[in-house]
């Protein structure tokens, strides 16, 4: 039985630095921070000393995009441009691994971030990807790899497997600046529902959220060193596979 675990936070949010970050180090576990690089610095999200703190510390960064538009709305073009511009500016961090905006992506687009990256994640727990929800077994696509949420019973989950990687994903429920709405207006297209919704939610408390997922974490750390799972960071177990012939 081999078992592997990675736990991944998406959108560069600053809470996971003061708030999740502690909890992986209280273990002795390093993760895989995926930040959207036109929002480093923004209110609410990690700035670029942040993120040299978390790599000095032995975590990964890795690419969320440039500006987090879906890929799949995009051509060719325009998805060469997200990955190239974000893999350029996170380059002192090597960058080698994905996080697919929205989690959505389809064979195109594995196609593409495969000439810029050494694999990608999906994000499965987000409704219409529930294809990209569940462990990955031995024969996983390194392009396509899947997710699980914090709420899953580690346990029951990896025990019936010879082989298995588990992929945690944490990205909270919407937090929204105005540093972020101004942002947001400045860079891109946005509808009038959006323009509503940033403001509606300028008012949002997480504080609930936030320490239900705190304390999420805290117990499938607990359950992962409980029960000697492997925990590396996203590439690190690529490279691992590939290197001793597992995958």
């Amino acid at each position: 039985m081999k078992i592997y675990a990675s736990i991944s936070f998406d959108d560069g949010k600053k809470t996971h630095l003061t708030e999740y970050y502690p909890i992986l180090k209280k273990f002795c576990f390093r993760g895989s921070f995926y930040p959207i690089v036109d929002q480093i610095g923004l209110s609410g999200r990690m700035n670029w000393k942040d993120l040299e703190f978390l790599y000095k510390e032995g975590n990964e960064i890795g690419s969320h995009t440039f500006s987090h538009r879906s890929l799949l709305d995009l051509n060719d073009s325009e998805i060469e441009v997200e990955l190239k511009k974000s893999k350029e500016a996170l380059k002192k961090f090597k960058t080698e691994s994905l996080s697919y905006p929205f989690g959505n992506h389809n064979e195109r687009v594995d196609q593409i971030a495969s000439k810029y990256y050494l694999c990608a994640r999906a994000c499965g727990d987000i409704q219409g990807n529930e294809a990209d929800y569940g462990i990955n077994k031995r024969t996983f696509n390194k392009y396509s790899l899947k997710t699980l949420s914090l709420n899953d019973n580690i346990v029951s989950i990896y025990k019936k497997e010879s082989f298995a990687w588990l992929i945690y994903v944490i990205h909270e429920s919407p937090t929204v600046s105005l540093d972020y709405c101004l942002h947001s207006l400045k860079t891109r297209k946005v509808k009038v529902n959006d323009l509503f919704n940033f403001f509606k939610n300028l008012t949002v408390q997480s504080f609930n959220t936030k320490k239900s997922e705190s304390d999420c974490l805290f117990k499938l750390c607990q359950a992962l060193g409980q029960n000697k799972v492997k925990v590396m960071t996203i590439s690190q177990t690529i490279k691992e596979l590939e290197q001793y012939g597992k995958k």
